[in-house]
């Protein structure tokens, strides 16, 4: 275990016991493993939504401005204001690992209805 609780790899030990969690009890229950994944989808919105909510708090309290269309850039420059992303890090791998540890996201696009 490196600086910060990383493992060698560079992947936070945090992380990796949210995911041994989650693998667990998917396996307890018999769980669907796809509505897992949906619920981490669901659950990863609301985080980012929460992160840039409180970001145009801060901007429309500073400012005084009226809120932006959100985006990719949005959700970029509140990510780079978040103190500790941990919580949307470790929701990603979660998801990763649901989907296969593919670069395809075959089963995110399943369950968002893609062909």
């Amino acid at each position: 275990v490196g600086k910060d609780g990383e493992d060698d790899d560079g992947e936070d030990s945090s992380s990796k016991e949210a995911r041994k969690y989650v693998r667990e009890l998917i396996g307890a229950f018999d769980l669907d493993p796809n509505r897992v994944l949906d619920l981490a989808l669901d659950a990863l919105e609301w985080e980012l939504n929460e992160i840039i909510l409180s970001q145009q708090a801060k901007k429309s309290s500073s400012k005084g401005g009226a809120n932006e269309e959100l985006g990719f850039d949005t959700i970029n420059k509140a990510m780079s204001n978040v103190q500790n992303p941990k919580v949307v890090n470790t929701l990603l791998e979660i998801i990763r690992e649901l989907d296969g540890n593919s670069s395809s996201g075959r089963a995110i696009a399943h369950l968002l209805g893609f062909k």
